[in-house]
């Protein structure tokens, strides 16, 4: 999803291409120089690789939640782990419409399915991606 700080004003684009823009003018805060989750989100929403100066790059995505909620930019961050700070209304997320959904695959040995400690797994799985820990 993508993550201001909580006074962040949205503007709301009908054109595609006037949205990109002004988000490219945003101060955004990367994990990396080459932009590993925002180009990710980038490539889903406009179809190609972003063009924009990063104000910073944080090789840690609590560092870069912090960073938001001290109001240093915005950026793509995965759902789960804003719980705490959406509820002190440190930060929100912006255009809620434009996510990235993961998909997650669970790989076993076909002998093994019926074990306890694989449906465990499977079920724990599928309860935090029913409970919306599962977008960027």
């Amino acid at each position: 999803m993508l993550v201001a700080p909580y006074n962040f004003e949205e503007i709301d684009f009908e054109d595609s291409e006037r949205f990109e823009a002004w988000l490219c003018s945003q101060d955004w805060i990367s994990y990396g120089s080459d932009l590993p989750i925002i180009r990710r989100f980038w490539r889903e929403h406009f179809k190609k690789r972003p063009h924009m100066q990063i104000k910073h790059v944080l090789p840690d995505l609590h560092s870069i939640l912090t960073a938001i909620e001290h109001g240093e930019g915005i950026s793509a961050l995965p759902t789960y782990m804003l719980k705490k700070s959406l509820h002190n209304k440190t930060v929100k997320i912006i255009f809620p419409r434009f996510k990235v959904t993961n998909e997650l695959y669970l790989a076993y040995h076909i002998k093994l399915r019926n074990l306890p400690m694989t449906k465990i797994i499977s079920e724990a799985l599928k309860e935090n991606l029913h409970n919306g820990h599962d977008t960027t």
